[in-house]
């Protein structure tokens, strides 16, 4: 009685912005960024503080160029910028313990895709 339900923030948002300059014939370029933000949340039904996420945010963005005749397309994005370290999820394996997976740290990384 009176506890939260697992895995459900009390607050949660997500922002979002992007930006596309046409190029012409050389096709468009778009820069990207979102934010998350998640409120504590508890893993069990029992709200122990050991099995829980405090509060956190997430910050990606990205580059894009796409060719004028969408078949090419090369991003650069960066993902966790702000390295936040939390845990998705923190499963009670009592008596062994608490567990979790960690996220993917800061990471940046590039992609290209080719459409025919």
């Amino acid at each position: 009685t009176g506890n939260k339900l697992n895995n459900a923030p009390a607050w949660a948002y997500s922002l979002g912005a992007q930006y596309t300059v046409p190029l012409g014939r050389q096709g468009t370029v778009s820069a990207r960024a979102d934010y998350r933000w998640r409120d504590r949340v508890y893993y069990t039904v029992f709200n122990d503080a050991a099995v829980a996420q405090g509060a956190f945010g997430l910050l990606n963005s990205s580059v894009s160029w796409e060719s004028a005749d969408a078949r090419w397309k090369i991003t650069a994005y960066g993902r966790n910028l702000t390295d936040e370290l939390y845990y998705p999820e923190k499963p009670d394996y009592s008596p062994a313990g608490v567990g979790g997976a960690l996220p993917e740290p800061r990471t940046f990384g590039v992609t290209a895709g080719y459409s025919f």
